[in-house]
């Protein structure tokens, strides 16, 4: 019968033990808030009103417990905060917390100490008075503008585990984008309009930009009243206007262009794309007389302003992106028909402006490229190049199977810089036959022959 006890009694400090256990484990109180979304580019040390910040306690506590909240990439803006039971219709919530956190500047962590809650029930954070016992409805934060604002919270308890949950989305509404850099060849043999894009002397690219705040469902996002920017740098000289095509339509810009750069302003009440998830602005360049190369960089950014509800913090969405280029056409010289090698020898005589440099050498119809190292020699004097082609080294320069140079082939001399053209480039081409020097054509891009 002893024996008996003595298992009963185990079995009965084992069973207390177990509910003991129990009762330390940990338990999880919770944060609940509907989570509200704020274009970045409207918040900036803003004040938000979030609603209904509820506290679902997990734990019975009577006066003992003393709660800490904290603020990630947010403030709490000046007031006494508490925590309070819920308002009914025909009382206001009590505070449940016998001292409040009172905040007389912005600060990231409030106390509350000396709390009565009840595991399960929720409670309200809120500015008001714990006397008076009538909180507001929302909770103010100040937010930073620099992310998501999140809510954490801890206690004394030591089963009491910590919480935290995100206050308001921080995000930014609205992107840029260049799809590709569109390069413009100056037509050498006038300078005055292009090769490709078009034809004539205007040119343009465009800005891809994008809206996450299509479909609605923000609390704050950015309003028609807001302009963007966009600065062009390296803009040629020759460039007398740039005109913005957003959504189809041509908007008024007044556009400065100075030093190579160039500012221009788009009111978004002039565009669609705040009621839409994109939109595509084309900028037009128009030049005037020889056209100017040059890169040009775009940077994209959204214009800050004091009024509210209106974009108040600038964001930078493309930074010198490259854009647009106008690049200097080829100049080509034609030799019909060269022969090279040790007994077979010659030069080209090039003139031209200063800014003139051979761009490639190649043999005609056959894929084969040519090293300038041991062909070419130049110089300048003042605003004029002369370029020198030794035609002796070609048959060791432009490497490749079944080139006769005894026969002799086809070569091809390219020229490039800025300002080269038609009008300002000479050439002189003599060959080497049997120890005397003839002159053989030099042909200007091909049809013009230019020397003889």
């Amino acid at each position: 019968m002893r024996k008996v006890k003595s298992t009963a009694l185990l079995g009965a400090f084992v069973a207390i033990s177990g509910v003991m256990a129990l009762s330390h484990e940990a338990r999880a109180t919770q944060i609940s808030v509907v989570t509200q979304t704020y274009a970045r580019e409207t918040v900036n040390s803003s004040t938000l009103s979030i609603s209904s910040v509820g506290i679902v306690s997990s734990v019975n506590e009577n006066g003992t417990e003393n709660i800490v909240f904290t603020l990630q990439n947010g403030y709490f803006t000046s007031g006494t905060y508490n925590l309070y039971t819920p308002s009914t219709s025909s009382a206001a919530g009590t505070a449940i917390c016998t001292n409040g956190a009172k905040v007389t500047a912005n600060q990231t962590s409030i106390t509350l100490t000396s709390c009565t809650t009840t595991s399960g029930s929720t409670y309200y954070l809120a500015p008001g008075s714990a006397t008076s016992a009538t909180p507001a409805e929302a909770l103010p934060i100040v937010a930073s503008g620099s992310g998501n604002v999140v809510l954490n919270y801890s206690s004394n308890i030591s089963i009491d585990t910590p919480a935290s949950a995100a206050l308001a989305n921080i995000l930014q509404q609205l992107a840029a984008s260049v799809t590709s850099t569109s390069s413009c060849t100056i037509d050498p043999t006038s300078l005055t309009s292009f090769k490709n894009c078009g034809g004539g002397s205007i040119a343009s690219n465009n800005v891809v930009m994008s809206n996450s705040a299509d479909g609605g469902g923000w609390v704050q996002s950015i309003t028609t009243n807001s302009q963007l920017n966009f600065v062009f740098n390296g803009v040629p000289s020759s460039v007398n206007q740039i005109m913005p095509n957003v959504g189809g339509d041509y908007a008024s810009s007044v556009t400065t262009i100075a030093n190579n750069s160039a500012t221009v302003t788009v009111a978004l009440s002039s565009t669609g794309l705040l009621s839409n998830s994109s939109d595509t602005y084309t900028f037009t360049f128009s030049n005037s007389g020889d056209i100017g190369a040059g890169n040009i960089t775009v940077t994209a950014y959204s214009v800050s302003s004091a009024t509210a509800g209106n974009i108040i913090q600038s964001i930078t969405y493309l930074n010198n992106v490259p854009f647009l280029s106008f690049v200097p056409g080829a100049i080509s010289i034609y030799l019909p028909n060269v022969q090279s090698g040790s007994t077979a020898g010659g030069w080209v005589k090039i003139t031209g402006p200063s800014s003139m440099s051979v761009a490639s050498i190649s043999v005609l119809n056959t894929g084969v490229s040519c090293s300038l190292s041991s062909l070419t020699n130049s110089e300048t004097n003042g605003t004029a190049t002369t370029i020198y082609i030794n035609l002796g080294n070609l048959q060791s320069a432009c490497t490749g199977s079944n080139l006769d140079w005894v026969v002799g082939l086809p070569v091809e001399i390219n020229l490039t810089g800025a300002g080269v053209s038609t009008s300002n480039v000479a050439a002189y081409a003599y060959q080497n036959y049997n120890g005397f020097f003839k002159r053989i054509p030099a042909l200007l891009n091909g049809p013009s022959e230019v020397g003889q």
